[in-house]
């Protein structure tokens, strides 16, 4: 649902940062697991890559929000 993507998704990416920071719990991750932390690292380099961009085009539109 595109009226909650960002906020849900952030919402997982926050219970996949804490279990990240406890590297405990990455000892018992599964192949799939595994291959979608990879993927999700690729995909956070991606993010970081278009903060400019993105933080123009939200500032463009006059959101409100301080950045």
């Amino acid at each position: 649902m595109s009226y909650c993507r960002f906020h849900n998704t952030r919402n997982d990416m926050m219970d996949c940062l804490g279990a990240m920071q406890e590297y405990t719990e990455l000892d018992n991750l599964s192949d799939m697991e595994r291959s979608a932390l990879f993927s999700m690292l690729d995909i956070a380099r991606e993010i970081v890559d278009m903060e400019d961009e993105v933080l123009d085009y939200l500032k463009s539109m006059d959101v409100g929000e301080e950045f």
